[in-house]
């Protein structure tokens, strides 16, 4: 089966569907919290300013990219002037920001505006850029060949280029500090998009992905990560889907109790009340 039309991503994710951002949530962060997002729709209490700041920093790095796909380099300082503006906007229009201890536009500008240095760096003039924001959407296959959702995968790929004869998916990631070398092996992300790109390239190509983590340390880093996926782990995400959707169909949502991102979560004190609250409830994936 073909690819659905392409649109743009705001445009995919106002229908229901299913995206690594949305797996992701509900299998290695918290089911509760999924689950405030799609089905109770819950109104967020709060929203940490590393979403602001990493949209303006993507906005920052895809005008880079899309300036070398046209044959040009912007001054860095252009580039940078244009980071703390998108800065400035994502920051004026995000609803319920909270700014953690040492956290102001001023900071954030300034972090953002040296993290920038090492992506322009260590660009490789010998990687040819082919797309910039790629949309897709997909139907969800296993590996006999049957659907196994009615919803789509939607998603989009920060970079895609041309590198020594490999043709290369790219993610960006802000971290704050360096990854182990394991990871990007184990993330699902990749899995994800390089699925999206079996299903949509035609000419017989292997793919690979690339993360490209930046840090955000005092003096940042970028450093790349390479991994593959095959038939194998596409049956696997198949597979997955089809369990996630049979816990969602029992309303199987529970919280994730002292995870991670509990610190920073968006709906703690719907989270604290929900046992006392919940009931049963008509499923959204639309979000």
């Amino acid at each position: 089966m073909d690819a659905l039309p392409i649109r743009t991503l705001d445009e995919l994710r106002k229908t229901p569907h299913w995206s690594f951002s949305s797996l992701n949530t509900f299998l290695n962060i918290c089911s509760l919290r999924w689950a405030f997002e799609r089905v109770y729709m819950a109104e967020r209490e709060s929203t940490a300013a590393s979403l602001p700041f990493g949209r303006a920093f993507h906005a920052a790095a895809s005008h880079f990219a899309l300036c070398k796909m046209k044959g040009a380099t912007p001054i860095i300082g252009e580039l940078q002037d244009a980071f703390s503006e998108w800065l400035k906007l994502e920051l004026s229009t995000t609803e319920k920001l909270r700014l953690d201890d040492g956290e102001s536009f001023d900071t954030l500008n300034a972090q953002g505006r040296t993290m920038l240095l090492p992506l322009v760096e260590a660009w490789r003039d010998s990687q040819k850029v082919v797309a910039v924001s790629k949309a897709y959407s997909v139907p969800i296959m296993d590996g006999n060949g049957e659907q196994v959702s009615e919803l789509p995968l939607i998603g989009e790929s920060d970079l895609e280029v041309l590198e020594g004869g490999e043709c290369v998916v790219v993610d960006w990631k802000t971290a704050a500090r360096r990854w182990p070398d394991d990871k990007a092996g184990k993330d699902l992300q990749p899995t994800c998009l390089l699925y999206a790109k079996a299903k949509t390239a035609h000419d017989g190509r292997k793919w690979l992905f690339r993360f490209d983590v930046i840090t955000k340390a005092k003096t940042p880093s970028i450093e790349s990560h390479y991994t593959i996926r095959g038939k194998d782990d596409f049956n696997r995400l198949a597979r997955l889907v089809e369990a996630v959707e049979r816990a969602v169909n029992a309303e199987a949502f529970m919280p994730n109790e002292g995870g991670y991102f509990c610190s920073t979560c968006s709906y703690a004190c719907a989270c604290k009340a929900w046992h006392r609250k919940t009931s049963r409830a008509t499923l959204s994936l639309a979000a």
